[in-house]
């Protein structure tokens, strides 16, 4: 009798229950996340206190030195490093001099003042920071080995570059850490873009232009309509008409080519040294009701191939001459925005040293 008033009030007030069920599953969900991250940093730091326990042991041992530079404009970003990062470092037996900086700039400023005997540079921030304390260190011919760990909370496309596997922001922290922890600087490939001008910058893992890059910047911010997002801001884009000239180097022979949607040039370690990976787009649809035809007939695809067609190529060198007004052009070289000029793209073998997981 008692089992069946309850069912009889749980029916009657059905929103409440409904309420209630969504709540505490989400609440479970919750308290299981937090504990499998609380699990991962005690294995974290079980691991640094182990080997930090192991180099202060041995004879003749130096406590190491690491000039953090900590961007504390990101928002919970000191409190990642706070949390994530700063204790496996300090169990790792790691002499560490933070500095805090709000800009890019500033890191590009404070990497002339980086002390002789540091052991390392570990960069806490985005990849911009990190950018700029790579190119600061290869102009200036600087052997001092880099670390990053990355504090923004959108995924980072350069950390499965450098051997990192995982996308859990927490485990991703204390892998890098421990990286840095273990002390294994490896020399890293770098794409090289010179400019006509003379200018250069150096990048980990990717260049882009054209119109397929701005659409995928408006695709992220649609992340709630899905799939479907990426279509629709195709179909949105209005950008000027602009296409550009390559001039490219395989297999010891020059040849010229023309591209109107999208280039992405790529470092790939699978790669040959001397090779970077180029990926042309064109775009086949000058009518945006073909190409929502095409789009709902190719229902189980729904990438960018479906938009547009794609040919990928591994060369030595990309010649690149905008043809349009370079006014409406902007390159992204690691996810950060440059002035659109002719520049020439080339590959660099181990033009700095980082520190990565035991597994590259």
């Amino acid at each position: 009798m008692e089992i069946s008033n309850r069912l009889r009030v749980l029916r009657k007030r059905w929103k409440l229950t409904l309420f209630s069920t969504v709540l505490s599953c989400w609440s479970i969900q919750f308290g299981v996340k937090k504990f499998r991250e609380n699990l991962t940093r005690r294995e974290a730091s079980r691991k640094a206190e182990l080997l930090g326990n192991a180099h202060i042991s041995s004879p003749n041992a130096r406590m190491r030195k690491l000039t953090v530079f900590l961007n504390t404009r990101i928002k919970g970003g000191r409190r990642k490093y706070e949390r994530d990062v700063h204790p496996i470092l300090s169990l790792g037996g790691i002499d560490v001099n933070v500095v805090e900086v709000k800009s890019k700039d500033e890191v590009k400023f404070l990497c002339h003042y980086i002390p002789v005997d540091s052991d390392g540079v570990v960069v806490a921030g985005s990849e911009g920071d990190l950018s700029k304390a790579v190119n600061h260190m290869v102009k200036q011919n600087r052997q001092i080995p880099i670390g990053f760990v990355p504090l923004v909370k959108d995924a980072c496309p350069i950390m499965p570059k450098l051997g990192f596997s995982t996308k859990n922001s927490v485990r991703l922290l204390c892998e890098a850490s421990l990286a840095v922890v273990r002390g294994h600087a490896t020399p890293v490939d770098l794409m090289k873009i010179e400019s006509s001008s003379g200018d250069c910058v150096y990048a980990f893992s990717s260049f882009e232009w054209g119109r397929l890059r701005v659409i995928r910047e408006t695709a992220k911010r649609l992340w709630w309509m899905g799939k479907a997002g990426l279509l629709w801001a195709t179909i949105r884009s209005n950008l000027p008409v602009s296409s550009a000239a390559l001039k490219f180097e395989s297999a010891g022979a020059s040849t010229i080519d023309k591209v109107d949607c999208g280039l992405s040039v790529h470092l790939d370690s699978k790669l040959c040294p001397s090779s970077i990976l180029m990926i042309v787009w064109k775009d086949e649809h000058s009518n945006k009701f073909r190409l929502i035809m095409d789009w709902l007939m190719k229902a189980q695809g729904w990438t960018e191939s479906a938009i547009f067609s794609k040919r990928e190529q591994s060369v030595a060198k990309v010649s690149f001459k905008i043809n349009a007004d370079k006014n409406y052009s902007w390159f992204a070289i690691d996810g950060e925005h440059f002035d659109g000029k002719d520049v020439e793209l080339s590959r660099c073998e181990g033009k700095v040293r980082f520190f990565l997981p035991l597994a590259t």
